[in-house]
């Protein structure tokens, strides 16, 4: 199962709501990948497990 959002969040960002209505339980991993100004990235990924 592939999701992806985009959007502008700034540096004063302190919350991002994700819709994962209808989520199967299993094992998922979250993927955050991030742009500064430079257009340099970074990627972290979260474990989420949905029971």
């Amino acid at each position: 199962m592939l999701h992806e959002t985009s959007g502008f969040i700034n540096h004063n960002a302190q919350r991002i709501d994700l819709n994962l209505e209808n989520i199967i339980a299993g094992n998922y991993d979250l993927v955050v990948e991030v742009y500064n100004n430079e257009k340099v990235s970074t990627k972290k990924t979260f474990p989420l497990i949905f029971e």
